[in-house]
């Protein structure tokens, strides 16, 4: 039953990654990209969290085959995409990071950017040095995970 709760969960935010994705890969002239890789970013957190969610649920059913092939997925994600967390913590958290207090600052650095960056290809969300995203990149590999996820919640 919680598999199933946690497939639905995994659905509806890997929907909202993909639209997030589109947005900002087709954005018009009067868009705001910047508020959209943002919600980007947030939505790929949340699809984290469900496979977190799912690593949670084996081990405490002791479904160690499942835990170690989720880890594993896990462990992929975010070699391609190793600052997601830290991304959601940075857009979660702007006014510490813009006052030089975030979790992933020292003496307010690095300082809070905030920018982006498209060179017709793709886009980065860059917040600060150190710490950027690129959607494509991103969402490959989000929509690989939740593929995987969903294959070994079956």
């Amino acid at each position: 039953m919680i598999r199933a709760r946690i497939r639905g969960h995994l659905w509806t935010w890997m929907f909202a990654t993909g639209a997030q994705a589109k947005r900002v890969q087709e954005m018009r002239d009067d868009d705001e990209p910047e508020a959209d890789a943002w919600l980007f970013a947030l939505a790929v957190r949340q699809v984290l969290r469900c496979v977190e969610w799912a690593i949670k649920h084996a081990d405490a059913s002791r479904d160690g085959s499942r835990s170690t092939a989720l880890r594993g997925a896990l462990r992929v994600f975010d070699s391609a995409v190793p600052n997601a967390i830290a991304v959601r913590d940075i857009l979660s958290h702007f006014d510490e990071y813009d006052e030089g207090n975030g979790k992933l600052q020292r003496d307010g650095r690095p300082e809070l950017l905030m920018m982006y960056s498209l060179d017709g290809v793709s886009f980065d969300l860059i917040l600060m040095e150190g710490y950027s995203i690129t959607v494509a990149t991103a969402f490959e590999a989000a929509a690989k995970l939740a593929e995987q996820c969903f294959a070994i919640l079956d």
